[in-house]
Parts: structure tokens; sequence; C-alpha cells
């Protein structure tokens, strides 16, 4: 794994895939093919990732393009029992199927490893906040399918 760190190291870009596989070098984890579903529009990057399919674990991430008040992230669950979030990596407030993201600056990328319980089959992720005083949302049309 060392030419990746290499390259990564060499790379000066920064968004949400920089973010995300500086996050699997410091994590450890392995390098194989992640289900993932990613979406970009004018307001931020998001994306959400499986890292262990077994134990109900996945990253989530947004990179901002502009400034978010009050931004949350919801999941959903279409087919089947809704999952709780029941460990989160980061000190966000978390409760059943929502995480309190809070104010995040444009430029700025938040990742955060959370666990689900009970693993689900199918996840939809929304994220919603206030951009220039406006609500809005950041939704995926595809949902993260367990393998």
């Amino acid at each position: 794994m060392g030419n990746l760190e290499d390259a990564l190291k060499s790379f000066h870009g920064h968004g949400l895939a920089t973010s995300r596989a500086s996050f699997l070098i410091e994590k450890g984890l392995p390098e194989m093919d992640f289900a993932s579903v990613t979406v970009s529009n004018p307001m931020g990057d998001v994306g959400v990732w499986i890292d262990d399919a077994k134990k109900g674990i996945l990253t989530f991430g947004i990179h901002a393009k502009v400034d978010w008040k009050l931004a949350c992230l919801r999941l959903s669950y279409p087919d089947g029992t809704r999952s709780k979030i029941v460990e989160l990596s980061s000190k966000s407030i978390f409760s059943d199927d929502e995480i309190m993201l809070g104010d995040i600056s444009e430029g700025q990328t938040i990742l955060s490893q959370l666990k689900l319980d009970p693993t689900p089959e199918i996840l939809e992720i929304e994220v919603t906040g206030r951009v220039k005083g406006e609500s809005v949302a950041i939704v995926p049309r595809d949902a993260l399918a367990w393998r």
C-alpha cells in the first residue's frame, strides 16, 4: 500500500475523493471494491461507502462547496427493518437514524465512520440544512445496497 500513500502525499487535491482515500489509509482498510453511492451538485459532494458489510460499518462524507447552517444527515431504509446508528467516529450528536453535522464552511470536508444495527439491506441518505437562508437538501438518486 506504500505506492498509494506516496501518491496521496504528492497529490495536492482536496475534496471528498481525496479525503476518502486518506481516510482508508488512516483506518488501515484493505484495498477492495467498496459499494458506494456518491452525488455532486453546486452545494456539495456527498458520499456513503460500505467499509464492512458483515458488521454494518460504513463511512459518510460531505465536501461543502458553499457555507451550510444546521446541516443534518438522515438515513432511511426503504426495504426492511429500520437500523439505528450505534457508533459514530466523530463527536457529532446522533440519534437513531440522524446525525447533526452542524455548520459546515465552504471547502470543509467531513468524514465519519458509523456502525448500524441491525445491518440493513438497503440504505438511502439525505443531507439537509440551510444555504444562504434557504432550506436545501442533497439526496442521491441511488440507494446503497449491501452485497
